[in-house]
């Protein structure tokens, strides 16, 4: 009997550290690395649906992602963030409240994405003009509506269950590979960055390699390649025009770059 009393006794002590430890997620959900493992994750899963979206639509698979190694979309995953830290104050509103919240911050997050990554590289990586109700096609009614959508699934369903497999992967990995994880995708972005950067020289016209860092980016991500990672892209000349490297049309500079890069290759 005090054998059965003691065990009882653990479980008991067990069930309220579980309790305890819920309710602290539950209250500080603010741990960099529960947001970073959300952010990972969110980024891959979402290039993925993304990637089946386009091929269900046009019948192609094509890359999604922001990034040149792996596929991992910023938009996602920072959206993901985005919702973590503000959707929680709203978790005990109704669900139309939720809707209209994701509704207009998903709006006005992407907007603010599209705006800035043309602001710092010049380029339109995502263009809604086709979509009827987009503005300035930045952003449409229709994904704006699905952020709403998510805004609900993500509050009522997705995160509760998700923040507590987070965590354990996180405890799992500890922080020497989480950490080793961070600054993978920081080491990502700025090597995309660069190879953006370059990228849009070349199709400006810059074909010159003035510095040893040029050669390294024709050599390791020329046009072809870019291309194939960025097919959506639309880059702004200097005149102010828009040109779309993806597209058959653009032989002079091609066949400019396209020989820049045999010449790279044979070195």
């Amino acid at each position: 009997m005090a054998i059965e009393g003691h065990q009882r006794e653990l479980r008991m002590k067990k069930e309220k550290l579980k309790r305890k430890k819920a309710e602290m997620r539950e209250e500080s959900p603010y741990s960099w690395s529960r947001l970073f493992w959300l952010f990972l994750l969110a980024s891959f899963l979402g290039a993925l649906l993304e990637i089946v979206f386009c091929f269900l639509t046009t019948g192609q698979v094509m890359s999604r992602s922001s990034l040149v190694i792996g596929q991992f979309s910023l938009v996602w995953g920072l959206g993901v963030v985005l919702f973590t830290l503000t959707l929680r104050w709203m978790r005990n509103r109704t669900d139309r409240c939720l809707f209209l919240a994701g509704t207009l911050m998903g709006g006005v997050f992407e907007y603010l994405c599209s705006l800035l990554t043309e602001i710092l590289f010049g380029g339109v990586f995502w263009d809604y003009s086709r979509f009827k109700l987009n503005l300035g096609g930045r952003i449409n009614l229709l994904f704006c509506v699905g952020w709403g959508a998510i805004a609900i699934l993500w509050a009522r369903v997705l995160y509760p269950r998700l923040s507590v497999r987070v965590d354990r992967i996180a405890e799992r990995a500890g922080r020497l590979v989480t950490a080793a994880l961070a600054l993978f995708m920081v080491g990502n972005m700025l090597l995309s960055t660069i190879a953006l950067d370059r990228y849009m020289e070349r199709q400006r016209g810059h074909i010159q390699e003035d510095t040893e860092m040029d050669a390294v980016m024709d050599r390791c991500f020329p046009d072809s390649l870019m291309e194939e990672r960025y097919p959506s892209l639309k880059i702004r000349l200097e005149d102010g025009s828009l040109t779309y490297p993806g597209r058959a049309g653009n032989t002079t500079l091609k066949s400019v770059v396209s020989q820049r890069e045999t010449e790279n290759r044979m070195r």
